[in-house]
């Protein structure tokens, strides 16, 4: 039994790390593995979204599934940087 969790354990790490950078060409993180209380910055390219041609970009999160006590956190304006349609967050 212990070993079969193990292995459902890494398959689950196995696939989230393979989802996320499956999504690295629209949104990704400075760090593949962010930290609770850690800053971290958050990287968005708008091309082939939405929000392409937008004249702003704003980043809204929360955390425990948006059910925290203190509620989300404020939105934030992402700024652009390099000379890519690329914007960013921290």
């Amino acid at each position: 039994a212990e070993k079969t969790a193990c292995l459902k354990a890494e398959t689950k790490e196995r696939t989230l790390k393979m989802f996320l950078l499956s999504q690295k060409h629209i949104v990704y993180t400075d760090l593949l593995d962010v930290q609770a209380g850690c800053p971290v910055t958050v990287f968005y390219n708008p091309t082939n979204t939405v929000l392409n041609g937008k004249s702003e970009i704003w980043f809204r999160c929360s955390f425990n599934r948006w059910t925290h006590r203190l509620g989300s956190l404020p939105p934030q304006k992402m700024i652009s940087f390099d000379s890519s349609s690329h914007v960013k967050a921290t």
